[in-house]
């Protein structure tokens, strides 16, 4: 088999094979159909030789009917896989399609061959996951907002004056930042090998206990996370010229979305300290509900984890219970903290990280992610 790939590889590694993209154009993740020599048998062999190299693994073990992620093929592989694709076969390729079709045989078959016609159950299939009918359904108000970004101060006014201005918000580690771990040589010298560019809030240890009729130590056993979604809620009704005390009672929803325990690894690292307040406060399920309890919500209490999407989701579920007459008003987003290592250093190490703290989505440039902390709702 390797050998047939060397054979086949040879005849197909470039623009001279006389492939030429068809004017034609889908959103079936082909813009323009190949149209030349290249055969589908050929494409998967050239894939198989990519995936080998790109991974590091002998050609023979490269199959076609198994996902390329299994071969080891990151997201980052994918990406740079279909823009080789594109170059060598003359087509415009989406940048999904390499997902859409996880395998070498399904992926050469749809980029050679096209989209094949539809099962008689697609008409079945679409019905199943079409959109609801919103046509009864009334128009959604956003009329208060609370924010605390990075760079952008703690207001939303802040917030735009940055982003109108061109602003950054990334920075270096601060100085204080994961002391509580760099006490361990190792650890410490991980991190100062590791890229940490991300977007650090200025102050993520301040929190008014008084205020929120908590005591000292609580306070000390709740995440930073749950502590700003309280504030976050009490400032975005501030901003709606809401009281606070008006809602008490009141079929008011809270949609918020978290998914880092950063905390939970300090508070729970020694069992034999931990308090039991830390079963809850430092519970990412629990962020909507404290700020529910607090002040008296009894609405919908939801806490969404899905990882980068998680407020996204949180918006678009507020806006549902609001058509529903679930909730009359609701309050949606989402917080987020960097109070540990071990995730940026796992992200470092699997080159998801950009090197020099800029993101540049959807651009040829593009080399990796930055993190960040911080907070908004609505």
């Amino acid at each position: 088999m390797a050998e047939n790939n060397e054979a086949t590889n040879s005849d197909a590694t470039g623009p001279e094979t006389g492939i030429v993209a068809d004017s034609a154009a889908g959103d079936t993740g082909v813009i323009g159909r190949a149209n030349g020599d290249m055969t589908v048998a050929q494409l998967r062999d050239w894939m198989r030789n990519w995936i080998a190299e790109a991974t590091g693994q002998p050609v023979a073990t490269i199959t076609d009917d198994r996902p390329m992620e299994e071969f080891g093929l990151s997201s980052r592989d994918a990406v740079a896989l279909s823009g080789e694709i594109e170059e060598l076969v003359g087509v415009t390729l989406t940048a999904t399609i390499a997902y859409q079709h996880p395998t070498i045989a399904s992926l050469a078959t749809r980029i050679i061959e096209g989209e094949p016609e539809a099962p008689a159950s697609a008409a079945d299939d679409a019905f199943y996951a079409g959109a609801a009918d919103f046509s009864s359904s009334h128009d959604i108000a956003i009329v208060g907002m609370a924010t605390r970004f990075p760079g952008a101060g703690s207001t939303p006014e802040q917030m735009w004056d940055l982003l109108i201005s061109g602003g950054d918000g990334v920075s270096d580690l601060p100085e204080d930042r994961w002391e509580e771990f760099t006490s361990d040589p190792m650890i410490k010298a991980a991190v100062e090998k590791a890229n940490t560019k991300g977007g650090y809030l200025n102050d993520v240890k301040t929190f008014d206990a008084e205020f929120f009729a908590m005591s000292p130590l609580e306070v000390a056993n709740v995440d930073p996370q749950q502590r700003l979604a309280l504030e976050l809620t009490w400032e975005a009704l501030e901003h709606a010229h809401i009281p606070a005390n008006e809602l008490k009672g009141e079929q008011v929803g809270v949609f918020l979305g978290s998914s880092a325990n950063d905390y939970q690894l300090l508070a729970v690292s020694d069992p034999v300290n931990a308090h039991p307040y830390a079963l809850t406060g430092t519970s990412t399920a629990i962020v909507a509900n404290r700020v529910s309890y607090f002040f008296d919500f009894h609405g919908p209490s939801i806490s969404v984890d899905t990882a980068c999407s998680s407020s996204l989701v949180a918006v678009h579920q507020a806006v549902r219970s609001l058509r529903s007459g679930e909730s009359s008003v609701a309050l949606a987003g989402g917080t987020n903290m960097l109070l540990a290592p071990p995730a940026t250093l796992g992200f470092n190490e699997g080159g998801i990280l950009t090197a020099d703290g800029k993101i540049k989505a959807f651009s040829s440039d593009a080399s990796g992610i930055v993190r960040a902390e911080g907070g908004g709702v609505v």
